[in-house]
């Protein structure tokens, strides 16, 4: 042990006495005596910085924390989901951030839980290389109209069964 060690629980327990006392007198003097007021303070003070000093760990915050990787946002998403007609249009867009990996995948599950479609998804690029990713994701144009849940992977679709999706949107297909 060195000194350091020996000597900070010692103050701080010291301190904390004092606090103790200090704030009974303030109490007792129901907060009017500047002189305790400014006492109570500046030991609390005291305390703060010796507890704070006596951390050896660095205080992190969100700040700190670099953003996950494989952030991925879908275009159009609307709170109920994507809603899509197959007969204008079968392609669902979105972006990669923090992209790590190589392969990226989706599946898309019916109310029954079984799996109708599974592709992977198609950077609009040619590659997945940038910070950021644009890709697109093509539906088979013979679902039938229905809900459909649409789950995104950042790993190949071979191990989708054995990993968890990074998203799970409702998907709607309409006619019309």
């Amino acid at each position: 042990m060195n000194k350091k060690e020996i000597i900070t629980p010692i103050l701080a327990i010291g301190l904390g006495l004092a606090f103790a006392i200090v704030s009974f007198a303030v109490f007792i003097s129901k907060g009017k005596s500047k002189k305790w007021v400014a006492r109570k303070m500046k030991i609390g003070g005291l305390l703060l910085t010796l507890t704070f000093t006596a951390c050896d760990q660095l205080v992190r915050t969100c700040y700190d924390m670099p953003a996950p990787p494989n952030t991925i946002t879908i275009y159009p998403n609307t709170q109920n989901g994507i809603e899509l007609m197959l007969d204008t249009g079968n392609v669902i867009t979105g972006i990669i951030n923090e992209w790590q990996g190589e392969n990226f995948s989706f599946n898309i599950e019916n109310t029954n839980n079984q799996i109708v479609q599974s592709d992977l998804l198609i950077p609009i690029d040619g590659k997945f290389d940038n910070y950021t990713e644009e890709f697109k994701i093509e539906i088979d144009t013979n679902l039938i109209t229905g809900t459909y849940l649409l789950k995104l992977y950042d790993v190949d679709i071979a191990i989708q069964a054995n990993t968890i999706p990074k998203q799970e949107i409702n998907l709607l297909i309409k006619n019309n």
